[in-house]
């Protein structure tokens, strides 16, 4: 279990995007979108949790991200960036908060809660 945070704007795949070139593709790890960072995905991928802090941006371009589990902060999804989902899908499998504290930039399409137990804030 790892916090993975951006160190660049890049591909979710691209080991330049990410702090150690460490690749977030574990249900186990928490990812994090840093402060002026665009994260878009290239194929379906998996993680614990997603953060996007003020000033970041997930782009899912027609993908699905899958979240398995939640952070320390009892939140699977936190926005206070920019979340695209460009026809993707964000596919929450587990009891937790998905809080988006910054709606009116987000676009959350396709949100598939998979979980009886996820509380989504807006």
């Amino acid at each position: 279990m790892a916090v993975i945070t951006s160190t660049a704007t890049g591909n979710f795949n691209a080991t330049t995007t990410w702090a150690g070139g460490v690749l977030p593709h574990d249900d186990n790890d928490d990812v994090v979108v840093a402060s002026g960072h665009t994260v878009t995905f290239t194929d379906n991928d998996e993680c614990k949790s997603l953060t996007i802090n003020s000033g970041g941006t997930v782009n899912l371009a027609g993908y699905t991200l899958q979240l398995n589990g939640k952070h320390s902060n009892d939140r699977v999804v936190d926005l206070t960036g920019t979340f695209t989902h460009n026809s993707g899908t964000l596919d929450v499998r587990t009891a937790a908060l998905c809080q988006c504290r910054n709606a009116g930039d987000n676009e959350l399409g396709s949100l598939v809660i998979n979980h009886a137990s996820c509380i989504v804030k807006m």
